[in-house]
């Protein structure tokens, strides 16, 4: 005589399937997040070796932002991407691609990392942007840039006198789609001061804090090209993992903080070539004594 399943036993069944999956799916989602975060460290592996065979040619790494353009721009011809290099207009102004769309529109894997959402999309204004961004220091704003890239300023390796291996030279920054993804999103202190600690405190205390408007003015989201604080470049004023934050809504003078969605830490590239994490709990101070290439002392200083 044929028995078939009764009803307890299918819910029992079905019961222990979805056990099963709940209990398989977290290992999967951990399996594929390894190994993006191992893409990642790759990419960044990859561009320390780029920007190594840079200096070789020039005796220097590219300036931070070199007539308006970014340094992965400059890096074309060493991450086999001559071709593209060849299409840029060294002769723009800042903010002035109008010359450069073709190569702003081209998306380069290399220059974005698998665990950020919007790594591979398109931004809402045209061109593709990237999870990596050089430093630029540990000060708030353009001037006293003590980090390995300077905007229209070049480093050479004797001039980090900390130490290669001490010093963070590409650090992750997550893309940002201010329709959907809030990561990145900049908050403005106030009141604005031009005491760096002060401003670093602030932008640490929730509590104080104000959204900040315009969000594609000054280096939110922007395209791969641009070579712009908070688009290419990031600063150590505050530690991993934090939001940016503004002087009170002066862009030029804000914490464009390295950020990731791998669990709290980011990947970073050394001036040396070698990749690490930093940890969202490390100490602010020690961060930004990373920032540096000479020793100044990051605590201080004008944030205005």
């Amino acid at each position: 005589m044929r028995r078939g399943f009764t009803i307890i036993e299918l819910m029992v069944s079905l019961a222990v399937i979805g056990i099963l999956l709940a209990l398989l799916l977290p290992a999967v989602q951990m399996a594929r997040e390894a190994a993006r975060k191992t893409q990642c460290r790759s990419n960044l592996h990859n561009i320390g070796i780029a920007l190594h065979s840079y200096h070789s040619t020039h005796s220097s790494f590219p300036a931070g932002m070199n007539r308006g353009l970014s340094l992965h721009v400059m890096i074309l011809p060493y991450v086999d991407r001559a071709d593209l290099y060849q299409l840029a207009s060294l002769d723009s102004q800042p903010s002035a691609f109008s010359n450069n769309l073709k190569l702003a529109a081209t998306r380069i894997l290399l220059y974005a990392c698998p665990s950020d959402p919007f790594g591979t999309t398109p931004l809402r204004h045209g061109g593709y942007p990237t999870s990596y961004v050089g430093n630029h220091g540990a000060w708030c704003g353009y001037k006293n840039a003590d980090g390995v890239f300077r905007i229209s300023g070049y480093i050479r390796m004797a001039d980090i006198t900390d130490g290669l291996s001490n010093t963070a030279a590409v650090s992750e920054h997550l893309i940002s789609n201010f329709e959907q993804e809030r990561d990145r999103v900049l908050w403005q202190w106030e009141p604005r001061t031009s005491d760096r600690s002060q401003f670093s405190e602030g932008c640490r205390s929730m509590s104080v804090f104000q959204p900040a408007t315009n969000h594609n003015v000054g280096g939110c989201a922007g395209p791969w090209i641009d070579g712009n604080l908070g688009i290419a470049a990031y600063n150590h004023v505050l530690s991993p993992g934090q939001n940016s934050c503004t002087n009170d809504g002066n862009y030029e003078y804000a914490a464009f903080t390295a950020r990731s969605k791998h669990a709290n830490c980011v990947n970073v590239l050394y001036a040396d070539g070698h990749v690490s994490t930093a940890n969202s709990s490390v100490d602010n101070r020690l961060w930004g004594t990373a920032g540096t290439r000479n020793g100044n002392d990051h605590q201080g200083g004008d944030c205005l």
